[in-house]
């Protein structure tokens, strides 16, 4: 099957494509395609012959800027089929809105009874719904879509995205009476699978005073009323999302930006010359899996993990001088998306991720329609716009020191600007996004090469000094009996042997961060789990220019991680299958590797499964500045001859 029902994807190899698609290495097995189809340039979505069903049970604009025909833009941007079920009828255009009239609840459910019966959808969204007993209808009719097929059974897999449209952002009518507020409390938000409000309306849901509680508190709030994940988006929010200790610190700290991120940090279009780059900010939280559809082996091995909350960045758009920011129908682009995604096979954050990539793009290229705002105008170019990424943040971290934080994401997303249209960014970054001038580490950019990872020490301070490794990680294992004196000692015979004076080869040291600074160690290699579990004061302490760090990903949300850190580079893997760890991710594949390469802006690391020197040569040829080894570099012999063979040349 060309198109199974939980396998996403793009590639930037193919740019003349009217329809992308975009990676998951989470996709269910059940669900993903053969291991060959991941190193193909995979058919576009638009071309997918049985797309995904949605629903959008919303309201029709007249002017057609925001509802139904917001809807359905984003519908074909996702290459899924929108269904769409007009719950009310508005009288708007582009300057306000006249008047709301809700569809009478019979002919409401007549729409929803015919789509139950033959179009069957993989998620559903709502928007504009203007009466109790539409959102009694709606929450009914999903009962049925998710009751078991047979007796006994599982739950079928529905998602439910709630854009809770409360009023008109452009201006006009309110419509929502106390009434409905408590029926979206009762009836929807226990069932949704995400919400999407922004800060007033998660607050008007709430019966909280404007200002009372953060926006993570409201967050919080909304799921113990049920819903399993939150998003509250903050791009009309000029308050940098209610954050009361962020603008006091980061004035106090704006002087002291590093020239290398003040070169680089310019507020984007619209914006006074010389302030600093403003942010559109939205919170995210839930799990990584809805509690349905999902097969138990995905849920099992995510089972333990922590549930996902941060930040998540992108430059607030500015309107031009003397034309209005085309942002009409943007909070229905997002949800949309964000539906569309969830019914493509997306883990939550990923399908937050790209609702907020879809619908920067669409009010950046929004355009005009009457004399307001005009609608927001997305299109399926954003997966291949490294501008289009966000950063995420490692939960709250704006709580404390946001002025530290809130400087470094505008330096990562300004320098995605400078590097957007480089041939291969994964090897031919600006010297500030490959780290040369910031004082990490040993004081020199990334090196490309081959990058060799062993817990033998002895293997790492053989290949010391020679051509084959610019890099070297020391990944040492605590074994029974191991002690953290066993572990220093290790550590440091390798700083030893590695760390010459003079020598071009980077040592990174992977876990024991605090037992590698005490060896000496310069360069540190984390994964996300390690970062996440990090207090405040060593985020920081390992932030420190002095040092370099490098960290993985496997999702597209955990690049976004990534990127936020301002790494030395990311690793991006398994590429090909491995036995050497446990993993809940399928192998990326060449696909999902060049993807990386087009959109991290930091040197990309391949890693994983990468035993022949052809499978090495294949990952050379998606830019990627660094091939790991592993198993091949322990192993030694012929191989290593063989894999020097087709390393690219690199200048110094």
């Amino acid at each position: 099957m060309l198109f199974p029902a939980m396998q996403p994807f793009f590639w930037p190899t193919l740019p003349a494509s009217p329809q992308p698609s975009l990676p998951s290495a989470l996709a269910p097995e059940t669900w993903a395609p053969e291991l060959a189809s991941r190193h193909q340039p995979p058919a576009p979505w638009a071309q997918d012959p049985a797309p995904p069903v949605i629903w959008s049970i919303a309201g029709n604009d007249s002017g057609g800027g925001a509802g139904l025909s917001s809807d359905a833009r984003a519908a074909q941007v996702m290459g899924v089929h929108l269904c769409p079920v007009v719950a009310a009828l508005t009288a708007q255009n582009s300057v306000g809105l006249q008047g709301v009239f809700p569809v009478p609840v019979a002919q409401l459910q007549a729409q929803l009874q015919s789509l139950a019966e033959y179009l069957r959808p993989r998620a559903l969204k709502t928007g504009l719904l203007a009466s109790v007993e539409a959102v009694q209808s709606v929450a009914r009719v999903l009962d049925q879509l998710r009751a078991p097929a047979e007796a006994g059974g599982q739950p079928r897999a529905v998602a439910l995205v709630v854009d809770p449209v409360l009023g008109a952002s452009s201006g006009g009518t309110s419509f929502c009476s106390e009434a409905l507020l408590r029926a979206y409390r009762e009836w929807l938000i226990p069932r949704a699978t995400l919400i999407t409000p922004n800060r007033r309306e998660a607050e008007r849901l709430l019966g909280v005073a404007p200002g009372e509680l953060r926006v993570p508190e409201l967050a919080a709030r909304l799921q113990a009323l049920g819903a399993e994940s939150v998003c509250i988006t903050g791009g009309d929010d000029l308050s940098l999302d209610g954050l009361p200790q962020a603008a006091a610190h980061e004035a106090a700290t704006e002087a002291h930006v590093e020239a290398s991120a003040e070169a680089v940090t310019e507020p984007p279009p619209g914006s006074l010359p010389g302030t600093p780059m403003p942010l559109a900010l939205d919170w995210f939280q839930g799990p990584i899996w809805p509690r349905m559809g999902v097969e138990p082996r995905v849920v099992s091995l995510h089972a333990a993990k922590a549930p996902i909350d941060g930040w998540l960045a992108l430059p607030r758009l500015a309107p031009r001088e003397g034309a209005p920011l085309h942002h009409h129908g943007t909070g229905c682009c997002f949800a949309t998306v964000a539906a569309a995604s969830l019914a493509r096979g997306f883990p939550l954050p990923d399908a937050v991720l790209m609702a907020k990539m879809a619908t920067y793009s669409g009010v950046r290229d929004g355009h005009a329609a009457g004399q307001g705002s005009g609608p927001v105008r997305p299109s399926a170019r954003f997966l291949q716009d490294p501008s289009c990424l966000p950063v995420m943040s490692f939960g709250d971290e704006l709580a404390q020191d946001a002025g530290v934080h809130l400087q470094r994401w505008r330096a990562v997303l300004a320098q995605g600007l400078v590097d957007m249209g480089a041939e291969a960014p994964g090897r031919g970054l600006s010297p500030q996004a490959s780290g040369q001038g910031q004082g990490q580490g040993q004081g020199h950019a990334y090196r490309p090469g081959y990058y060799g990872l062993s817990s033998q020490p002895e293997v790492l301070a053989r290949h010391a000094g020679q051509s084959l490794c610019s890099q070297l990680q020391l990944r040492l294992k605590r074994t029974p009996g191991m002690t953290d004196g066993d572990l220093l000692a290790a550590t440091q015979a390798c700083v030893a042997a590695v760390q010459t004076p003079g020598s071009r080869t980077q040592l990174w040291i992977n876990d024991h961060w605090q037992l590698a600074l005490q060896a000496g160690a310069k360069a540190l290699h984390l994964g996300q789990e390690d970062w996440q579990g990090l207090d405040a004061a060593d985020r920081l302490r390992l932030l420190d220019p002095a040092l370099a760090i490098g960290i993985s990903s496997h999702t597209p949300w955990e690049l976004a991680r990534a990127r936020g850190l301002a790494p030395r580079y990311i690793a991006c893997g398994p590429v090909w299958p491995t036995t050497t760890k446990d993993m809940p991710w399928h192998p990326q594949g060449l696909n999902h590797l060049r993807w990386w390469v087009h959109m991290a802006g930091r040197p990309v690391v391949a890693i994983g499964g990468i035993l022949s020197a052809g499978q090495a040569q294949e990952a050379w040829a998606t830019g990627v500045a660094s091939v790991c080894l592993v198993r091949a570099l322990d192993a030694g012999g012929p191989v290593l001859d063989e894999m020097a063979a087709v390393q690219p040349h690199f200048e110094d």
